[in-house]
């Protein structure tokens, strides 16, 4: 079941932040084929020079990436775009510290891998109705 009306945040831009790239191609399609814009980046460095450009109504990352890892950029997003909500996800365990630190940020939503494609559209639709995003 999918929380929300996934009709009215359909065509809201996503930055999804993954390095593994099979998992973001998978993703990409099943939200590009709903509706949504997609823009891809490999790591917290290229979102962070991806968000002028791509002006995102939300950005969704993985925790563990090299280079600039989800944590860093959950932190940079809270003080340089403080208006988008970040969701992360993650294969991590429940008891990792960094999940933890996730929290401590204040994201607006943390989801384990695997992530069904009904719980990411319904997440998503939460965290951009909460947000008041119409982009219709």
């Amino acid at each position: 079941m999918v929380c929300g009306n996934p009709a009215r945040v359909s065509g809201a831009a996503v930055l999804l932040v993954e390095d593994e790239p099979d998992c973001r191609l998978v993703i990409q399609r099943l939200l590009l084929g709903r509706g949504w814009r997609v823009f891809g980046a490999r790591n917290g460095a290229e979102a962070a020079a991806l968000l002028d450009v791509t002006q995102p109504d939300v950005v969704m990352t993985d925790i563990a990436m090299r280079g600039v890892d989800g944590i860093e950029l959950a932190r940079y997003l809270k003080v340089h775009a403080p208006g988008i909500p970040v969701i992360v996800f993650t294969g991590l365990p429940a008891n990792d510290p960094r999940i933890g630190e996730i929290h401590a940020i204040g994201c607006a939503e943390l989801l384990h891998k695997p992530v069904s494609s009904e719980d990411l559209e319904a997440c998503l639709a939460r965290v951009l109705e909460a947000r008041g995003s119409n982009p219709d």
